[in-house]
């Protein structure tokens, strides 16, 4: 709560099992399609909703949704002193902002998807717990990871050039 207000920390400055807010430019590990479009990105939270009739006023056609989509490859965080990587579990992300795209997913339009994305370039800030890397992290990276409530807070800007 209040991300944007809490003072961030260097990445170089950063001590492990501390909580930190950190904000720099994203570096994609490995990029994945968003389902539907194309787009490429770190992340994504995708609803995908159904056009169909409803069950009050008689029947009227209303937009239903049908499953909330979430993916996340880990990705790096640079802000000019250092690199983290942050790596959890889609379903403890918790974004604000991020690039919104959306469209149909049929030929009559009767599914539409809406999505946010962190994609490579984007500015993000984040507040999540540091710790030692993992065996999937190679080196003497840092690794963001939830804090002790089971979420990873994230503000992203989408970067103008793409």
């Amino acid at each position: 709560m209040f991300l944007s207000l809490r003072r961030k920390t260097k990445i170089s400055d950063i001590t492990k099992g501390n909580t930190v807010v950190v904000e720099g430019t994203v570096r994609a590990s490995r990029e994945m399609a968003l389902p539907g479009e194309g787009t490429k990105c770190v992340y994504y939270e995708m609803l995908v909703e159904t056009y169909r009739k409803g069950a009050r006023g008689n029947g009227r056609p209303l937009w239903f949704p049908e499953k909330l989509d979430r993916k996340l490859s880990g990705f790096f965080v640079n802000d000019g002193s250092g690199e983290i990587f942050v790596e959890v579990p889609a379903e403890q992300v918790l974004l604000q902002g991020g690039f919104q795209t959306g469209g149909t997913l049929d030929k009559k339009g009767r599914r539409r998807f809406s999505a946010r994305v962190i994609r490579e370039g984007d500015m993000v800030r984040l507040r999540g717990s540091a710790k030692a890397s993992t065996a999937s992290v190679p080196g003497d990276v840092v690794v963001i990871e939830s804090d002790k409530k089971g979420r990873l807070e994230i503000i992203a800007k989408p970067s103008p050039k793409k």
